[in-house]
């Protein structure tokens, strides 16, 4: 009986909550379902953890050439192939919601005008249904403040988002990087490199995004039978080694522990937190939230594993 907000962030990491900065991303990282050992478990472009987050499934790695995604790729290539397992479809088939998804870029862009509604979803992009003050990268709350009428007033709703503003590099260049700095600048209290204060910057747009998102779930009642799940697409590879090494405090490992990331399953109504120190890692997700919503599936078919199973 639970709503569902799915949201795959460009760039998320451990490395963009932080208490003072980002406290809506801290509470909901640190409360709910706490999973200290997940992992982004290999290096990808945005697609290939996107596909594996949406469908438990592995992509295949060494199609790194997307060409947008049109053609090759394994997220570009699941258009025309049965994806009746992916998110979408799975909450359409077992409680006939209308799960919608959504996008601050554009639509033919990595093919998701395509992709997208083969795995179930109704979507609007920019320049297709939204619009936005600025396009590379465009404003996660402006994408929340364009998107959150169409399904808040509904009995049940399942929605998707794939976000931007975190995404590199994070010089004063990117105007997400430019929009925030200041602010973010001001609430710092120890020397950070550039690139830290940048990703940071990025990360407080979507700050904002998850802030207005949470008022306007507490102002419809849906709050407290809403379920948030949000982890990043990759590691941050514009974030430099010395901005990785000034906000985690360890040095960069570049084989395993750079992987190390945050995956948030909040529920602002849970009575305790559920700590779970299994390792995990993105392609485990989808099957966790499927058994968690008591959604019946077959087990075989999903490369990834119940985190409590």
């Amino acid at each position: 009986g639970y709503n569902l907000i799915y949201i795959c962030a460009q760039s998320f990491s451990r490395m963009a909550i932080d208490e003072q900065i980002t406290p809506i991303l801290y509470e909901m990282a640190n409360h709910g379902i706490v999973l200290n050992n997940y992992y982004n478990s290999f290096r990808n472009t945005t697609t290939n953890g996107e596909y594996a987050f949406l469908t438990g499934l592995w992509p295949d790695v060494a199609r790194q050439n997307t060409n947008m995604g049109n053609t090759t790729g394994t997220m570009g290539q699941s258009a025309n192939k049965d994806m009746h397992m992916a998110l979408g479809n799975m909450f359409n088939a077992s409680a006939g919601i209308n799960a919608r998804a959504y996008h601050n870029y554009y639509g033919y862009y990595y093919g998701r005008e395509r992709t997208l509604p083969n795995m179930g979803f109704t979507c609007k992009f920019m320049g297709d249904g939204m619009s936005f003050s600025s396009a590379w990268p465009a404003s996660d709350l402006e994408m929340m403040e364009q998107s959150v009428d169409d399904y808040i007033d509904d009995e049940r709703f399942c929605t998707y988002y794939m976000t931007f503003s975190g995404h590199g590099n994070y010089t004063t260049d990117n105007i997400m990087v430019y929009r925030n700095i200041n602010e973010v600048s001001s609430m710092i209290d120890t020397y950070l490199p550039t690139s830290a204060i940048g990703y940071l910057s990025c990360n407080y747009e979507l700050e904002k995004a998850m802030a207005y998102l949470v008022e306007r779930l507490q102002e419809a009642g849906q709050l407290d039978r809403t379920v948030i799940v949000l982890t990043g697409d990759h590691y941050p590879y514009y974030l430099t080694d010395a901005g990785y090494e000034a906000l985690t405090g360890e040095s960069m490992d570049p084989d395993f522990e750079s992987y190390k990331s945050t995956c948030i399953i909040y529920n602002a109504g849970m009575e305790e937190d559920i700590v779970v120190d299994t390792p995990c890692c993105n392609v485990d997700i989808l099957p966790t939230i499927l058994n968690l919503f008591g959604i019946t599936y077959d087990s075989r078919l999903y490369a990834g594993s119940d985190i409590f199973g």
